[in-house]
């Protein structure tokens, strides 16, 4: 009877013990800063606790706080909890837009985030990067915006310089100039010309020139190129792919 009874002691404190470490790890976002992993095993000790947001709390820079399922840090002293919310307890996207005291913590692009020159975000299943300060006032992948889309595949909005090589209906182009994203490859050869020509190791290739190996377009870095067979980490030869 007592080992039985031994049994079931065992078997509530580790019931007890998986119920508190869930709760832990579930009351933190997987982008806090000392989410390190989910497993059980996990000491309740190494997780920090994030309180919910509190509109009486005298938050400072650095604070953070849980509103809406979601981790906020503070950014500037003049953050105003009073301010934070709106009169039907929404998040005030007025008070933070565009250079709010505070931030949601997540990778995904929000118009009340404050972002900067070079900041990556996810939006639409894309990643985007920022191209310069401010640019969460205008949604990824509109019209005029301040994000470039992290694809190799042609986009209409995104920003390219000369030399830069994008995919498009299955052929790999080289941009002729600055500016080209508003002329579709294909459709004029002084805005883009297409990348057709196959690696011949018996081939000399004048620097900057581009071929197409193993089907991947590579661009020579020097002149009189001959024999060398593109590879990543090569002095003669680099990827010609942006990501």
């Amino acid at each position: 009877m007592k080992k039985i009874t031994l049994l079931l002691i065992s078997v509530t404190l580790l019931l007890n013990t998986v119920a508190i470490n869930s709760y832990w790890v579930s009351s933190i976002s997987l982008f806090a800063p000392d989410a390190v992993n989910d497993e059980l095993s996990t000491p309740i000790g190494e997780w920090d606790y994030i309180p919910p947001f509190d509109v009486t709390e005298p938050y400072e820079p650095g604070d953070t706080f849980v509103y809406d399922g979601e981790i906020w840090i503070v950014t500037e002293t003049w953050f105003d909890p009073d301010e934070f919310l709106d009169e039907f307890g929404n998040v005030n996207q007025d008070y933070l837009y565009p250079y709010g005291p505070v931030q949601e913590n997540t990778i995904y692009w929000r118009v009340y985030n404050t972002y900067y020159t070079g900041d990556i975000v996810i939006h639409n299943n894309y990643s985007w990067i920022a191209r310069h300060e401010g640019a969460n006032s205008q949604e990824p992948g509109t019209s005029g915006n301040g994000w470039d889309r992290m694809s190799n595949e042609y986009f209409v909005y995104n920003t390219y310089t000369t030399g830069e090589v994008v995919s498009y209906n299955g052929i790999y182009y080289e941009s002729k100039h600055n500016g080209a994203n508003s002329v579709t490859p294909g459709t004029n050869i002084y805005a883009w010309a297409p990348i057709t020509t196959t690696f011949n190791p018996g081939t000399s290739y004048s620097n900057k020139a581009y071929v197409l190996y193993e089907g991947l377009p590579w661009k020579s870095l020097i002149n009189n190129n001959i024999g060398n067979i593109p590879t990543l980490g090569s002095t003669y030869w680099i990827m010609a792919l942006k990501y």
